[in-house]
C-alpha cells in the first residue's frame, strides 16, 4: 500500500508540476507578445505637390491629422525608437518651396526655409540628421520635376545646421546607424554613401530616371524594393551587407503599382485598375514574400474614393 500511494503521489506531483510549467510558459508567451509593439497605424498624404493633406488609416477609414505647420505635406518620415519623432517637408501657402519641420518630444521646430522644393525626407534614428532630395533648378522656375537628374541628395545636421551634399539623386534612406550610411537612387543606379568618409558604392543594376521608379528602403534598412524595367514590376531584396550594399533577392510582386512604400514588416502598393480607374491599397508581409507574388496574394486594406488621390505612403 505504501509503495502504491508513493507511486500515486509521484504521478500527481509530475502532472501538477507539468501543469505549472505549462502555465508559466503560457504566461511568458503572453507577456512576450505584449512586449512586441504592433506596427503603428499607416499614414498617407492625399492630393498633389501644392495641396497635400495628411491622413491616418485606422479601422478601414481615413482620418485627417495635423502636420504641425500649415501647408501642403510634400513628404514625411517617422521614427518610433528610441525617440518618437517625425520630419516633414511642408510647402507653406503661396510658397514655391518647402520647409523642413522636425516634430519630437521637445516640440515642433523649423529646420530651414522654403526657398527650394524638397521631397523624400528621411530621419536618422537619433534625430540628429535629416536626409532629403532638393530640386536643383533655379529658384521659382519649377515646383516639381519627375526627372531624377534634376534632384540632389543633401543631409542636414539638426544640431549644427551644416548641410552635406551627396550629389545627384532621389529618395534617400538611412540604412545603418553607425557609421551613418545613406542609400538613394540615381541615373547610375543605387548609390550608398558613408557620411563620415563620403565613400561611395554604386550598384548599377537599378538606374532610376523617374522619381516614381526610385528604389525604396524599409526604415530599418533591411529590405528595399527596386523597379524592374524589364518586367514593369517591383523586385524585393534583402540588404546583406550595408557597407557594400550587397543584397539577396527575396521575390517580385507581379503587379504594376503607381506608388509603393516599405515598413519594417510590410510592402505597400497603390494599384490602379486600368478599366475602372479604381485605386486600391495592398499590403504584403515581407516575411512571406514568395519568388513571384500576384496582386491577389496580398491583403487589400483600402479603396480610395472620388477625389482621394494618394501621393505618399508613410509607414
Amino acid at each position: 500500500m505504501t509503495k502504491k500511494w508513493l507511486l500515486y503521489g509521484a504521478v500527481v506531483v509530475l502532472v501538477f508540476g507539468g501543469y505549472i510549467v505549462y502555465q508559466i510558459e503560457n504566461i511568458r508567451d503572453i507577456f512576450s507578445k505584449k512586449e512586441q509593439p504592433a506596427e503603428p497605424a499607416l499614414q498617407l498624404t492625399l492630393g498633389s505637390t501644392i495641396d497635400t493633406r495628411l491622413y491616418e488609416l485606422a479601422g478601414g477609414a481615413l482620418s485627417e491629422i495635423s502636420s504641425g505647420i500649415e501647408g501642403s505635406v510634400v513628404s514625411r518620415s517617422r521614427r518610433f525608437s528610441p525617440l518618437n519623432a517625425t520630419v516633414s517637408a511642408i510647402a507653406p501657402p503661396n510658397s514655391l518651396g518647402a520647409v523642413l519641420v522636425l516634430e519630437n518630444q521637445e516640440g515642433t521646430r523649423r529646420l530651414d526655409d522654403a526657398s527650394s522644393m524638397k521631397d523624400t525626407v528621411a530621419l536618422s534614428k537619433d534625430n540628429a540628421l535629416v536626409a532629403y532630395a532638393e530640386l536643383d533648378v533655379p529658384s521659382g522656375s519649377i515646383l516639381y520635376s519627375e526627372n531624377v537628374v534634376d534632384w540632389r541628395v543633401r543631409v542636414l545636421n539638426t544640431v549644427t545646421g551644416d548641410i552635406q551634399d551627396l550629389g545627384v539623386g532621389y529618395a534617400p534612406h538611412f540604412i545603418l546607424t553607425e557609421p551613418a550610411i545613406i542609400a538613394f537612387s540615381s541615373s547610375e543606379g543605387i548609390v550608398a554613401v558613408t557620411l563620415e568618409s563620403e565613400e561611395r558604392v554604386v550598384v548599377p543594376a537599378f538606374p532610376a530616371l523617374s522619381t516614381a521608379r526610385s528604389a525604396r528602403f524599409s526604415p530599418d534598412g533591411n529590405y528595399f524594393a527596386a523597379y524592374n524595367t524589364l518586367t514593369d514590376y517591383w523586385s524585393l531584396f534583402q540588404v546583406d551587407e550595408p557597407l557594400s550594399l550587397s543584397m539577396s533577392a527575396v521575390g517580385e510582386v507581379q503587379s504594376a503599382f503607381d506608388l509603393i512604400a516599405l515598413s519594417d514588416e510590410h510592402f505597400y502598393g497603390i494599384y490602379r485598375d486600368e478599366t475602372s480607374g479604381e485605386m486600391t491599397l495592398w499590403r504584403y508581409a515581407l516575411s512571406g514574400i514568395a519568388p513571384f507574388m500576384r496582386l491577389e496574394d496580398g491583403e487589400h486594406i483600402y479603396t480610395f474614393g472620388e477625389g482621394e488621390l494618394p501621393y505618399q505612403i508613410i509607414p
